[in-house]
């Protein structure tokens, strides 16, 4: 996975003459296509990813079902924390411009998930520990992770900042949503053949296409039912009609999460 100050996208190799993109890229995190704007109130778990004082990527404050460590732990994809030094990093919470004036929380600790694999993006999971407990408000609240994935055909919501078109640079100051539709595994499959789709992703867009997360927007929340289900992870350009995007199953990576808390 390629990191470079002067792409918009982290790029997956995976042939010779094909790419893959990640939803990622420098200098500015990558935001929705086919939304429209919306407020943290509505999305509550909601953060913003920064790596030397540059957002990236997106995240979910996540419930760690333990009152002790709640407010301390944020979810996001694991190709957004590399490297994995912490010192590099903040997050920014309860937003729904990125202009607004609010303090930064540092970063305590990361931990990838340990199957990581940034040729494939398979298991692109992180889990991040920050320095302080966020207090919960209306506009703070942890997610709940999904026990279980979703029917195909369930309706899911993904949000985010930055572009709003594949390759654009500026990301939109306001938090974006739109909802997709959960893409059954085997046409999935299909679709990106010969790409490793595996049972630890899902697919999610709309058949005409024109609705999709986009560069940047890695790491953020694709949520059905109240409930994170999705991590934006990868897929072939935004809102394309036969590449839906490809998120991290959450449900997969529950216990994992939950067992890694501390």
């Amino acid at each position: 996975m390629l990191h470079h100050p002067l792409t918009l996208k982290a790029v997956l190799l995976i042939l010779a003459n094909a790419v893959v993109f990640t939803k990622h890229h420098q200098p500015f995190d990558g935001r929705i296509v086919g939304g429209s704007s919306t407020s943290i109130w509505h999305h509550s778990h909601q953060i913003s990813l920064y790596h030397n004082g540059l957002i990236i990527c997106g995240g979910s404050i996540v419930d760690t079902e333990n009152n002790k460590t709640n407010g301390y732990y944020v979810v996001t994809a694991a190709h957004c924390v590399e490297p994995t030094e912490p010192q590099s990093y903040f997050i920014k919470y309860g937003i729904t411009s990125l202009v607004e004036l609010v303090p930064i929380v540092f970063i305590d600790y990361i931990i990838q998930h340990e199957k990581y694999n940034a040729t494939t993006a398979n298991y692109d999971i992180a889990l991040i520990k920050l320095k302080v407990r966020l207090q919960f408000s209306e506009k703070v609240k942890p997610i709940t992770l999904a026990e279980s994935t979703p029917e195909t055909g369930s309706l899911a919501i993904v949000t985010g900042w930055g572009t709003t078109s594949e390759g654009g640079v500026l990301p939109a100051p306001i938090l974006q949503e739109v909802t997709v539709i959960l893409v059954d595994k085997d046409v999935c499959r299909q679709q990106y053949a010969p790409y490793d789709k595996t049972d630890q992703m899902l697919c999610a867009g709309v058949p005409e296409g024109g609705k999709d997360a986009c560069q940047g927007d890695s790491g953020g929340p694709l949520v059905v039912d109240g409930k994170l289900t999705g991590i934006v992870s990868w897929g072939i350009g935004c809102g394309q009609p036969k590449y839906p995007g490809v998120y991290c199953n959450v449900s997969w990576f529950r216990t994992w999460v939950i067992g890694k808390v501390q």
